[in-house]
């Protein structure tokens, strides 16, 4: 393929391939991570409401003066 030549004359095509491929793995990976951090936010989601909750009354005490 014409023009896929770096200065030194070597040919890039497969470097174009392998960077294509390792692109495409990465993505997947982000992907993959993606999915499983939505899932461990859902997980937590529960347990965030309920120390809300449970914090309200004591965001609402009277604080001392010091």
């Amino acid at each position: 393929m014409r023009g896929l030549v770096d200065v030194r004359g070597a040919a890039l095509l497969p470097e174009v391939i392998l960077t294509g491929r390792r692109a495409a793995k990465l993505e997947q990976q982000f992907l993959g991570l993606r999915s499983e951090l939505a899932e461990r936010g859902e997980e937590l989601a529960p347990a965030c409401a309920a120390n809300g909750e449970s914090m309200a009354p004591l965001n609402r005490w009277p604080r001392r003066q010091q």
